[in-house]
């Protein structure tokens, strides 16, 4: 990662039924799931329904497979 961004750290937490993950840094951004893979699975898809969510035009989120972060040159960051 490069100096000044910001990483968002994503909790994959075991439940009695499954598994629950979120993004501790973008409350409500939280998905749960049977296995830790769909809880992924369904993390990435809450990740990018945020995404599609955000005004167009700007990169707001920038994201890999590996990471999440906000992007320093949007407006407002």
């Amino acid at each position: 990662m490069e100096r000044g961004l910001i990483a968002f750290n994503a909790v994959f937490l075991r439940s009695g039924t499954g598994y629950l993950g979120f993004i501790e840094e973008l409350p409500g951004v939280n998905a749960h799931g049977r296995t830790l893979e769909e809880a992924r699975a369904n993390l990435r898809r809450h990740l990018h329904d945020l995404k599609q969510a955000l005004p167009p035009n700007i990169p707001w989120l920038l994201m890999d497979a590996e990471t999440v972060q906000w992007n320093p040159e949007a407006p407002f960051t």
